[in-house]
């Protein structure tokens, strides 16, 4: 897909981009990336996202001395994803104000990352959609609200 690409390479003042319940490959979420604008955006949606990795996520977010100006990260349904993905990416997304959590089936056992939780990085966070994540406990929302 060349298309995706060429929009967010245009595009130079693009502060959104959803990629909500689509067939994207891993290939043209790591051309998409690569552009400048891509850091700049404010929000990004990977709803359903079937191909999203941990790796993949982490790819996305770590890079040498860059600060995101990401806000609204929606990660709704997005099943492969764990704790450990949102714990190393927080730090480049500190100014995040709302999370998108919904249905992400693969975010299990918050207690055994008490001491480094994502949520510690994210002062500015507003709101927080955990609905249909069966996997959270009361003592996963302790933590949460402890950081």
């Amino acid at each position: 897909n060349t298309f995706l690409p060429f929009i967010v390479e245009h595009c130079s003042n693009l502060l959104s981009l959803s990629l909500r319940w689509n067939n994207i490959t891993e290939t043209t979420l790591n051309h998409l990336i690569t552009y400048p604008q891509f850091i700049n955006l404010h929000t990004l949606d990977l709803t359903a996202c079937q191909i999203l990795t941990d790796t993949i996520l982490i790819d996305i977010f770590i890079r040498t001395e860059t600060e995101f100006h990401l806000k609204k990260l929606i990660l709704q349904a997005c099943t492969n994803l764990t704790w450990i993905s949102l714990d190393t990416i927080a730090i480049s997304i500190p100014n995040l104000e709302h999370l998108n959590l919904s249905r992400c089936i693969g975010l299990k056992n918050l207690t055994t990352h008490e001491n480094h939780t994502c949520f510690h990085y994210w002062s500015k966070l507003q709101y927080i959609d955990f609905g249909h994540l069966l996997t959270i406990n009361d003592n996963d929302l302790t933590i949460i609200f402890n950081n």
